[in-house]
């Protein structure tokens, strides 16, 4: 089970699952995103994280969007294993992160590479700055 999945077509073929919506942030800099698989051999794949922007407007007054790029990662996974793949976040994504208060809405796409034909899967993720043990105490 998970949020975001490859179907069994064929059996053989990797199930990628995306284990939560949410997405913890360590220190601004890298994401941690939990992917797990049930299936024969080893899958791998890409991922990419990305956000839309604002990035000007048209004549006619409505707003134009650009979809950015804000951390990319490579996973392998052997069958029934959870694997955490680490993401570093690029200068964009750090930069927005802290805009946003340590909470920002982006949207995650999964390429799995092999085995079998290439496949691509999106969803939408929250990404949350995980809090420190010493921002924890200060709290109390």
């Amino acid at each position: 089970g998970g949020v975001l999945g490859f179907g069994p077509f064929p059996v053989s073929s990797c199930a990628v699952a995306l284990r939560g919506k949410s997405i913890a942030v360590q220190g601004y800099k890298r994401a941690a995103v939990k992917l797990s698989w049930t299936g024969i051999g080893t899958c791998s794949g890409k991922l990419k994280l990305t956000v839309k922007t604002k990035s000007g407007r048209t004549k006619s007054g409505r707003t134009r969007f650009k979809t950015r790029t804000i951390g990319t990662g490579t996973f392998a996974i052997a069958p029934g294993a959870v694997r955490t793949v680490k993401v570093n976040l690029n200068a964009l994504g750090r930069a927005l992160l802290k805009a946003r208060h340590g909470r920002l809405n982006a949207s995650i796409a999964i390429t799995k590479l092999s085995p079998g034909p290439a496949q691509a899967r999106t969803a939408s993720v929250r990404l949350a700055l995980q809090k420190t043990r010493q921002a924890k105490k200060r709290k109390k």
